[in-house]
């Protein structure tokens, strides 16, 4: 039996519409297989469903998904927005299954070329060989990544060393999506007439204050999530 790699992948967009369509088409399309690996043989897969290989090879599982056989034990989270009491919206959803020895990097990387108004984060950890991380694809581009090795302790703090991971992770794909907002509010703002438009002007001001203030708290809780990482990474190291 392989060594399975446990996968986070979480799922950004504007549009509530377009993760629900996106989802919708994975679970209206269960995958029936007689892989002795997984426990239910007809199943969900978000690698098989946009990214079919036909007869399964080894050679062309690793190029198109980046592991041996698709995911197994999938489930998907409801879809949530981030900013619950304001007029911006990013809604997510999160995808979480594992895969045999390694993460599916290739295979998200070319989902995301697919979706390119959606930005595609994953965490993943796979303690026998001892590897773990996270990283941030948009349209194929890879926006952010960090890869550590796995901490020696358990119980609780191996749980929260993981959890820090996956915020690092989701405050790297908001500030990537708070970014692109705030680019585009500058943009607008330097188009705008001011003396015909002054409330539109104001809207906008207001919006990018709380984009550059939602920026900043990010960096700061990300900060926080780094630190603690690399102290349980010094403690390995000792």
């Amino acid at each position: 039996m392989p060594n399975w790699c446990s996968n986070t992948v979480t799922i950004f967009s504007d549009y509530k519409e377009d993760l629900e369509d996106f989802i919708k088409n994975i679970t209206d399309n269960p995958i029936v297989t007689d892989n002795s690996v997984d426990n239910n043989p007809d199943h969900f897969s978000m690698l098989e469903t946009y990214l079919p290989i036909g007869e399964w090879d080894y050679d062309k599982a690793i190029s198109t998904w980046g592991c041996k056989w698709s995911e197994v034990d999938l489930a998907i989270s409801d879809i949530s927005n981030y900013f619950e009491s304001s007029e911006l919206a990013a809604f997510s959803v999160d995808i979480t299954f594992d895969t045999p020895w390694a993460d599916p990097s290739e295979g998200i990387k070319s989902i995301s070329k697919k979706f390119p108004s959606l930005i595609f984060g994953n965490t993943y950890y796979e303690q026998g060989m001892d590897f773990c991380g996270f990283y941030v694809i948009n349209n194929g581009d890879i926006i952010d990544f960090a890869v550590l090795t796995c901490p020696e302790t358990d119980g609780e703090e191996e749980y929260e060393f993981y959890d820090n991971l996956e915020i690092m992770c989701n405050h790297s794909i908001l500030e990537f999506y708070l970014t692109k907002i705030k680019n585009n509010i500058n943009s607008s703002m330097n188009t705008i007439d001011t003396s015909y438009c002054g409330t539109s002007f104001l809207m906008l001001k207001n919006t990018l204050s709380f984009v550059e203030s939602k920026i900043l708290e990010l960096n700061i809780i990300s900060l926080s999530s780094w630190d603690f990482l690399n102290k349980e990474m010094e403690k390995k190291g000792d």
